[in-house]
């Protein structure tokens, strides 16, 4: 698995650099035609690495080899970043990218890299699908812990029919043929979600309606809280 990372990786990774560096005019500029031309390579470099990345994921999980780096995270900082790094994506699609975080969220204990390309997917997913409108990423705690219960990404897009939403979650699955051809996309987004989810003792539902939007929750586990006296982990919450 390591060697095919690297063979898989490197060289992309180098097509992906040397094309952004000729873009940047380092080496003198280039004519309009030729940009065009190496801004194409630069795009379907990024989303072969993307499609790379994920297939080298879903390996490891089916090999047994993915583990989990668990700590001390905060929920609501997460949600902020993740909305910060795709704020510019949907922008350009004239969407809004918003929260609705509790003014007081408690720290978890998690993997972090899992629960951010969770809602990297989810966000990422939902900007995809929606052509107007908004996202929303929606943060609910329990009142007496303040400890996160659930995370929801709501949207206003195509949404999915009420036959195919058992199927999202699969592997190269879309929400229905004509998906694929219209957006793009591997369809493997929504099965590492699924997976990262229950690696991390979550588990992740839908709610759709064709035309009108899609909702994905995240409900997270009782996980074990932290103590903000002494930063450790403190009682788990009833």
């Amino acid at each position: 698995m390591t060697r095919m990372n690297h063979e898989l990786r490197t060289p992309l990774t180098a097509i992906i650099g040397f094309s952004r560096v000729l873009l940047q005019g380092k080496e003198g500029s280039l004519p309009t035609g030729v940009q065009r031309y190496v801004e194409r390579i630069r795009v379907n470099g990024m989303h072969l690495l993307s499609l790379i990345n994920q297939i080298l994921d879903v390996a490891k999980v089916e090999a047994g080899r993915m583990e989990l780096e668990m700590d001390t995270v905060s929920v609501n900082g997460l949600v902020q970043d993740t909305i910060a790094m795709l704020e510019t994506t949907a922008e350009v699609k004239g969407l809004v990218v918003r929260g609705e975080i509790p003014a007081r969220v408690s720290p978890i204990v998690t993997d972090e890299g899992k629960l951010r390309q969770i809602l990297i997917n989810l966000v990422g997913n939902a900007i995809k699908f929606t052509n107007e409108g908004e996202v929303c990423v929606r943060v609910l705690t329990d009142p007496a812990t303040h400890r996160p219960v659930s995370i929801s990404v709501i949207d206003t897009g195509i949404g999915i029919p009420h036959e195919r939403q058992r199927k999202v979650f699969d592997p190269f699955e879309q929400g229905d043929s004509s998906t694929r051809r219209q957006f793009g996309g591997t369809g493997l987004g929504l099965s590492i979600v699924k997976t990262f989810a229950s690696l991390i003792g979550a588990r992740v539902s839908v709610e759709s309606q064709v035309g009108r939007g899609t909702s994905f929750t995240l409900t997270l586990p009782d996980a074990d809280l932290v103590s903000p006296a002494d930063g450790g982990p403190a009682a788990r919450a009833s």
